[in-house]
């Protein structure tokens, strides 16, 4: 018997991950949603999910979820049940179709509490009022191998304080539920930090950079990677080929880890298909050009990338150092399968 079978494959000498982040970026819309850092967003269900933020130029929190199917048009879901914040992480969708939003900070709070909403936003149900692990900001997080994973982040020990007074973390923590949390490791051997970014990717844990700070000096560019879901980690790069940052985006495209600018105000784009080896990429995020160094005019830090309905998302971020500053209501967008070819086996 003979059949046709048709899948989405990057062909070796045809088009790759290079050609991709090559192209062009188109700006889908500005707002309806205010300017906003230290969002989130998950594609669930047909749907971007957009949560919270840190709106005002800098001096308000966000409770607002807002929807899309494609970043151009957005709907104002109903009124969130949790307390508005910024720099949490929200992680899904599970095998359930949910997604669950934990953690994050006001100026005077760092929330450990979890909710989860299995309707792509319409409604959530507090899973925890207070998981096991400290409140914190700035967290990573990730499915991995059917269960949640979280770690790093920040805690002051004194309300309103600027930063001068952080805890930093480098705990890791894993739940099937939200609900029941287990302690994998209480310190990890990479630095406590903040702002960095955890994946799930061939099998394996990865944390990409992050900071203890908000200077130059305080950035970080290690990469470290777990085999055994955070119990124990090996260092795969001290300096990668990317200078040391926070805030920065990375997703997982076909077989490549796909990081994007980061704090400050960068716009560059680099790939890597083991986690240790990264190539720098011809294109930069939002058109933005002089790829590599701070631009203030365009560059970002602390927006939220995705990748949903074959196209790679940028939405938010903030683009300026100060506490208080330019925040970006934007949504880009990036075509990710137009640029890949298809193959036809037969069989």
């Amino acid at each position: 018997m003979r059949c046709s079978v048709y899948f989405p494959a990057v062909i070796a000498g045809l088009v790759g991950i290079d050609d991709v982040l090559a192209g062009n970026w188109t700006q889908l819309s500005a707002g309806p949603w205010s300017g906003r850092e230290g969002l989130m967003v998950a594609s669930t269900q047909g749907k971007l999910v957009l949560t919270g933020g840190r709106t005002s130029s800098g001096a308000g929190f966000s409770d607002e979820v807002w929807t899309s199917t494609d970043g151009g048009s957005w709907t104002l879901a109903a009124k969130a049940p949790w307390e508005g914040r910024s720099y949490h992480i929200l992680v899904g969708p599970d095998a359930n179709n949910c997604i669950f939003l934990m953690g994050g900070q006001t100026f005077k709070t760092f929330f450990n509490d979890v909710w989860s909403s299995c309707d792509a936003g319409s409604t959530w149900t507090e899973v925890v009022s207070a998981a096991p692990w400290k409140g914190r900001a700035g967290l990573g997080g990730t499915m991995h191998k059917g269960k949640m994973v979280i770690t790093g982040g920040c805690h002051d020990n004194l309300p309103y304080d600027p930063g001068f007074l952080r805890t930093f973390f480098n705990d890791v923590w894993e739940s099937t539920d939200g609900k029941q949390w287990d302690l994998v490791t209480a310190a990890a051997p990479w630095k406590a930090r903040s702002g960095t970014r955890l994946m799930s990717f061939q099998d394996r844990l990865f944390i990409i950079a992050g900071e203890v700070g908000f200077t130059d000096d305080t950035q970080l560019g290690d990469i470290w990677s777990s085999a055994d879901a955070g119990k124990s980690w090996e260092m795969l790069s001290q300096a990668p080929g990317f200078s040391a940052r926070s805030g920065h985006g990375v997703v997982a495209i076909g077989s490549s880890l796909v990081l994007i600018a980061g704090w400050p105000e960068l716009s560059d784009i680099y790939s890597s298909t083991d986690g240790a080896k990264w190539k720098k990429a011809a294109g930069t995020a939002w058109n933005c050009g002089n790829s590599g160094v701070r631009n203030d005019s365009c560059g970002k830090f602390d927006f939220w990338p995705v990748v949903h309905d074959q196209q790679l998302f940028l939405l938010g971020g903030s683009g300026s150092r100060s506490t208080f500053g330019k925040l970006y209501d934007e949504t880009w967008a990036l075509p990710l399968a137009a640029q890949f070819d298809v193959a036809s086996i037969v069989v």
